[in-house]
């Protein structure tokens, strides 16, 4: 009566009767998967996982090659009768050959969260 904020001499009638309501029956392998779908942790903890996967595999492919292209178009000159065309463009290639054990530092770093990240999503 404390809680409903009513004192506590105050009559109180029930209405309705406390009825059984049969539930149904569930096996403990569907209780155990509905808990798994719904468990708001492990779902952090699988991303948890994929991002330390994507970022083990991102500090694997710094090794290869990479080819960029850019180019600009403008005009430069007073007004815009008198203005000539300017074109900028080219191809960009990058081969990284020596970083001095740099690169492969990040990638063992990224392997072990990785593997820390799965161990720790292991039911």
């Amino acid at each position: 009566m404390r809680v409903m904020g009513l004192r506590l001499d105050t009559e109180l009638t029930l209405t309705d009767k406390l009825a059984y309501v049969p539930v149904d029956a569930v096996t403990m392998e569907q209780a155990r998967a509905q808990a798994l779908k719904e468990r708001p942790d492990l779902k952090a903890q699988q991303e948890r996982e994929a991002n330390a996967r994507l970022a083990a595999s991102a500090t694997k492919m710094e090794r290869l090659p990479t080819v960029a292209a850019f180019g600009d178009y403008g005009a430069i000159g007073p007004g815009f009768d008198n203005a000539l065309p300017t074109r900028t463009y080219g191809i960009s290639l990058r081969v990284p050959v020596f970083d001095g054990g740099r690169r492969d530092a990040r990638r063992a770093e990224s392997a072990s969260q990785y593997r820390s990240e799965k161990v720790r999503t292991v039911i």
